[in-house]
């Protein structure tokens, strides 16, 4: 799986777990479809350690 499938997956099988995507192209689009997708925080590289290691926004 690539992408946002593994997110999309889990929520489609009823797996709830904190998904955080980490990408190095990111756009609001992509935000907003790996939030669609399940993901419950988007972090685009470069990232500072403080937001590596802050808690996932709630939902």
């Amino acid at each position: 799986m690539a992408g946002l499938a593994p997110p999309a997956a889990m929520s489609e099988r009823g797996l709830r777990f904190p998904i955080v995507v980490v990408t190095a192209h990111g756009d609001v689009a992509l935000a907003v479809s790996a939030m669609m997708a399940g993901a419950c925080d988007f972090i685009e590289k470069p990232y500072t350690r403080q937001a590596s290691l802050a808690p996932p926004r709630a939902r």
